[in-house]
């Protein structure tokens, strides 16, 4: 693509085609180069990434071909010629005023003429593309009304579940309208009671991820993106709105909760045991119980001695009757033994 450019240059008027990637913000990129070199590219179209220099211009027209380009020059640079007046001999004298008159005489002539065209240039486009442009104004204006009634009035209790990618950057996108994310607050205030979860926020956070994800989700995230299987390379750590929304709806029930606590349950117990909780029949709710203390080696509890000492006891009391039957059968079979015994 070819421009027909006009300009002042050596305070002459000068028209010339040139390609139309030359041409930047209203300014001719004349390459710095040799004159051959100029022409080859000039002819050819091609672009120039070399040093350049700057020259204002105002494209009149732009053909496909260079050859047209040049006689659409050529006309303009003949009409304008013949629009000067003759060249009357000039003394030397006043040769530096008549230069000086003849610059501002072209400086006039190029001002009109970049005023009518680009008057004429704006009149069109104008009635070409106003309606267009009207129309799809109004269009953009109905459907941000729109998208911003349905987020507003959509209500919470019918939230489905998230499952995978795009309905999770969909919502994430979503919770980025404060009043949605306060209507989640309210809701999710009736099912965790205020302050019923303090020290133990990550109990009343299962209960929440239960309502907003399903627990086959959580097989296919990561807290990072990083894994050897299959699972999403994007990681759960990347959405912030959601993140932002888990924290605030578990300092209901417990306050002292934060990000960094929620990090810590998402990588030590959601992604880790997520396979085994979606296998799960889900006949309890899922909590955070606390693990159970191992017994030291030679410290036995008190209970446990109680029951030591009673397990002796019972053990000499049963000695004791053993020995007392061995001596009623021993009098039975020998007498005499039994009267030394009596008189003793």
């Amino acid at each position: 693509m070819f421009a027909v450019v006009q300009f002042i240059e050596n305070n002459k008027f000068q028209v010339l085609a040139v390609p139309v990637s030359w041409i930047k913000s209203g300014n001719l990129m004349w390459p710095k180069i040799t004159n051959e070199k100029i022409e080859a590219l000039r002819a050819a179209g091609d672009e120039f990434h070399g040093a350049t220099k700057r020259i204002p211009v105002v494209i009149s027209r732009k053909v496909r071909n260079f050859l047209a380009a040049e006689k659409i020059a050529e006309e303009l640079t003949k009409k304008k010629k013949k629009l000067k007046p003759p060249k009357k001999p000039v003394s030397t004298k006043n040769k530096e005023n008549n230069e000086s008159i003849k610059y501002e005489e072209l400086k006039k002539d190029l001002q009109q003429f970049i005023q009518d065209t680009v008057q004429t240039v704006v009149e069109k486009c104008f009635d070409d593309r106003f309606s267009k442009l009207a129309a799809l104004l109004q269009m953009n204006v109905k459907s941000s009304n729109k998208t911003t009634l349905e987020v507003a009035d959509e209500p919470v209790e019918n939230h489905l579940r998230i499952d995978d990618d795009n309905q999770l950057h969909d919502w994430n996108v979503r919770l980025g309208n404060e009043d949605l994310c306060e209507k989640y607050v309210v809701y999710f205030s009736r099912i965790i009671p205020p302050n019923a979860y303090i020290g133990n926020g990550d109990s009343a956070c299962y209960t929440i991820v239960d309502c907003l994800f399903t627990r086959d989700f959580w097989t296919r995230f990561t807290w990072t993106g990083i894994s050897r299987g299959k699972k999403s390379k994007q990681g759960f750590r990347e959405f912030g709105n959601i993140l932002q929304l888990l924290v605030r709806l578990v300092c209901i029930g417990d306050p002292t909760y934060n990000a960094q606590k929620l990090e810590s349950f998402c990588k030590n117990r959601l992604f880790r045991y997520s396979k085994s909780r979606s296998m799960s029949k889900q006949l309890r709710k899922s909590a955070c119980r606390l693990t159970r203390k191992k017994k030291m080696p030679g410290k036995l509890p008190k209970l446990e001695a109680v029951y030591q000492i009673k397990r002796e006891n019972s053990v000499d009391l049963k000695d004791q009757t053993d020995s007392d039957e061995e001596h009623e059968y021993a009098s039975q079979d020998d007498p005499e033994a039994a009267n030394v015994d009596i008189g003793t």
